[in-house]
């Protein structure tokens, strides 16, 4: 605890400075994974078991963010200056992305039917039918492309054209489509899409400069990072002290977060909702999760995933799914189902597949995708600000929950990477390009 405390002041330190320098934002992903994986690790030592593991992939991971965040500002200063078109007053540009926006939910409607709120709201379900629902609609009831396609509505479609609107004093356009897209990532139940959508329009708003209020955003995200950790840590040390009210099942490890999953609805150990929400999926679940996978794969009995089954597609042959049922399903049946996943962080993902050396490489692929979008600077566009403030999003807000492989692809960071490098390309050999849309 007293670890975990110390950490979590010295992070917040120079935080007044970097807002003053406007490269807070900047280091995002850095703060972001200390706060959301070093700390509630810290926090976590005295009731997990493969310390040293763990604490190598997160430490491994700790400086390819920082390195990749640091040179990232660095090679902004020295990069290359091109002139080039400003992508962002192209209206056929506009009418495409929102067009997607639109048409993408309402396909999704239509071949997955009643979306899961409808459930939560007007009929009277359980928790485990709830994940039944959302795991059709999101999967199930889709094609895989389609679900990807689903995703890069709410981190790159949807804050693209909502900030594009929004620039061009659009606002009544800009409000319809933030409320719609908002609504979308309710759909499902679940509160991520959401978050991911608010994020990425502050956080590339702030850097592309289309929002405005530097600081005080900032502010706000620090205050909201603060918040997240007390409520975990205060949240955990409620769970420890009151583990009475809520036996742990006979097999279990004993942990915070797995007091709190044995609570029933009438017998909570709680804060307020808000705490709740944040203190236990944000600070206390991924670590405890990413624990388990390295409890897993350390196991002699049970070999290192194969390429085979990183891209399985099948649920019940995921390792997520897997580790669902081995350490959640069994002990919890009434609140995880068979199709619950138990998706890891990108350190824990790293060792399942190849151990400590896939660790590092995958740290190494964290920094070149940091410093890809630094090589070049363009004038007279916000597009390559845009892009790099989409990269900062998702390196802050998805390696403690997601491996590298769906932070490219399925959440469409790789789209990001791909489409910034083209247009840079393009650019590079003809600097009297006009993109033609």
């Amino acid at each position: 605890m007293k670890a975990a405390i110390f950490v979590t002041v010295l992070t917040f330190i120079p935080i007044p400075f970097l807002i003053r320098k406007r490269l807070l934002l900047s280091f995002f992903p850095t703060i972001s994974w200390i706060l959301f994986m070093c700390v509630p690790f810290l926090y976590s030592l005295e009731f997990f078991q493969k310390i040293k593991l763990q604490a190598i992939g997160i430490i491994i991971f700790l400086f390819a963010f920082f390195i990749g965040d640091y040179l990232s500002i660095k090679l902004k200063n020295k990069s290359t200056k091109l002139n080039t078109d400003n992508l962002f007053s192209r209206a056929k540009f506009l009418f495409f992305l929102c067009t997607l926006c639109f048409l993408i939910p309402i396909v999704h409607f239509i071949l997955a039917g009643k979306p899961p709120i409808y459930s939560v709201i007007f009929d009277d379900v359980t928790l485990e039918n709830i994940g039944e629902l959302r795991y059709q609609y999101n999967r199930g009831a889709i094609p895989y492309w389609f679900s990807v396609l689903t995703n890069y509505v709410f981190s790159i479609f949807g804050p693209i054209s909502f900030l594009f609107l929004f620039n061009k004093k659009f606002f009544i356009r800009a409000s319809l489509l933030f409320v719609w897209v908002s609504i979308y990532a309710i759909s499902s139940g679940a509160k991520g899409s959401l978050l991911i959508f608010l994020s990425a329009i502050f956080i590339v708003g702030l850097i592309s400069g289309q929002l405005n209020r530097y600081e005080l955003v900032s502010l706000l995200f620090v205050f909201l990072f603060a918040f997240t950790v007390i409520s975990g840590m205060v949240l955990g040390h409620s769970a420890v002290k009151n583990k009475e009210m809520c036996p742990i099942p006979y097999g279990a490890n004993f942990s915070p977060a797995n007091v709190l999953r044995s609570c029933s609805l009438s017998n909570e150990i709680s804060l307020n909702p808000l705490s709740d929400t944040l203190g236990y999926r944000l600070f206390l679940t991924p670590v405890e999760v990413s624990q388990n996978w390295y409890l897993h794969f350390s196991d002699s009995l049970n070999e290192k995933r194969s390429l085979s089954d990183v891209i399985a597609r099948t649920n019940s042959q995921k390792t997520s799914n897997v580790i669902a049922q081995e350490y959640y399903a069994k002990f919890w049946p009434t609140k995880y189902s068979a199709k619950t996943n138990a998706n890891t962080s990108i350190d824990a993902d790293a060792f399942s597949i190849g151990g400590v050396f896939l660790i590092i490489l995958f740290a190494i692929i964290i920094i070149f995708i940091r410093i890809v979008a630094c090589l070049i600077h363009l004038k007279n566009t916000n597009l390559p600000k845009i892009l790099d403030g989409l990269i900062i999003m998702f390196l802050t807000l998805l390696p403690a929950g997601g491996s590298i492989q769906s932070i490219l692809i399925p959440q469409g960071l790789g789209v990001v990477i791909l489409f910034y490098v083209l247009y840079k390309f393009i650019v590079l050999n003809n600097q009297k390009f006009i993109l033609k849309l």
